[in-house]
């Protein structure tokens, strides 16, 4: 049986390798669990100068063991979906606000070849196809349900060095975005590594109403979807394209919704804890009560646990709670059809794409949902 089983798969292999593949994902936990603390930044130390400078933002957590990460693998082909698990150990993802630049997001990311784009800077509302050669995506939504409240992408043309941004026309709360590349966003090459900075106006991500002196109320809650992309060939979906990304949600580049057993978006909530965390009062009492025998020591203190703050804007009151059946997808970014980090569930690893039944899913275009099935089935 196995044997007629295998043959069966090489001819159905044979076969598709003369088609193209669908863009796909997997998600090894079955779904985002990760939610975030969004601390306050003093306005001064956000710079879009492509570092990541002391004080700017703080790195979100995540899990790069690609057993158990509940981080989105995404890929164009089948060839890359082992490229995606390795990106995995490359890309950061770092998170901030402030009073004068809004909502902050970094990302941090180790291309596996060398960065090159030719796409030139789409129209307006034209959408962000530059990022199958490379780039970043940002997405914030109001609720669970997978509807955008605004979401940009940001990349650049390695040729003439246009810093490249894409968009939907979906512009948040006060209807149109003026986001400028050098004040609100930035793309800097080093090598294989590119940092990307990216803000959005409070106003258009924080209702009116949760906006007191300038600042979110605390635990004011939205949710995200952070995509670091790469590849390097090709230009847009063309000539040859093969993408591969990592998102930090479900929502991210290259992914259907429905695509996972319990789909969501990263949780992030304000709070006004900064960015730099003080450091704990080690005092205790027996230093109060007897002198100091010399000189001062430095106590290290313990890592902070605390998850995020409860929200007080109506949403979420948990960590790890769904709201409504997820609406249906909008395909604008689907080509074809990112602190703590709560513990994800345990689904197994993702079949190495030599396995048989997953190289035959795969490069036949079948959806992350029918990889997965494949994969239960073994």
């Amino acid at each position: 049986m196995k044997k007629t089983l295998a043959l069966i798969l090489t001819a159905l292999l044979a076969v598709s390798l003369t088609i193209a593949a669908s863009a796909g994902a997997y998600n090894p936990a079955g779904g985002c669990k990760t939610a975030v603390n969004v601390c306050k930044a003093d306005p001064a130390a956000v710079v879009k100068d492509g570092i990541i400078g002391e004080g700017e933002y703080r790195e979100i957590e995540v899990n790069r063991d690609p057993d158990a990460t509940d981080l989105m693998l995404s890929y164009l082909n089948a060839a890359q979906y082992t490229q995606a698990e390795d990106f995995l150990q490359n890309v950061h993802f770092y998170t901030s606000w402030d009073e004068i630049h809004g909502l902050n997001f970094a990302i941090v990311s180790t291309l596996l070849e060398d960065p090159w784009c030719e796409t030139p800077l789409p129209a307006p509302n034209a959408g962000d196809g530059f990022l199958f050669q490379f780039g970043s995506m940002y997405r914030v939504c109001a609720s669970e349900e997978n509807k955008s409240l605004v979401n940009r992408g940001i990349g650049i043309n390695t040729t003439t060095g246009e810093i490249l941004i894409g968009d939907y026309d979906e512009n948040g709360y006060t209807g149109s975005l003026d986001l400028q590349a050098g004040r609100d966003y930035t793309v800097a090459v080093n090598g294989r590594t590119v940092t990307y900075e990216f803000s959005y106006p409070l106003a258009s991500v924080v209702k009116a109403e949760n906006i007191v002196d300038g600042a979110p109320t605390e635990g004011y809650t939205v949710w995200i979807d952070l995509t670091a992309t790469g590849g390097s060939v090709g230009r847009e979906q063309e000539n040859g394209a093969i993408t591969y990304a990592i998102s930090l949600g479900d929502s991210g580049y290259m992914a259907t919704w429905n695509q996972f057993t319990e789909p969501s978006h990263a949780k992030a909530v304000f709070t006004n804890d900064p960015v730099v965390e003080a450091a704990p009062d080690t005092t205790t009492d027996a230093d109060i009560d007897q002198p100091s025998s010399g000189g001062d020591s430095e106590t290290p203190g313990t890592e902070d646990t605390t998850g995020p703050v409860d929200t007080d804007n109506g949403q979420s009151e948990t960590t790890e709670t769904k709201g409504t059946e997820p609406v249906a997808p909008k395909e604008n970014n689907v080509p074809t059809d990112t602190t703590s980090s709560e513990t994800a569930k345990e689904s197994g690893k993702a079949p190495a794409t030599a396995d048989p039944i997953v190289t035959a899913a795969l490069v036949s275009g079948v959806s992350a949902l029918g990889f997965t099935f494949c994969k239960k089935r073994k």
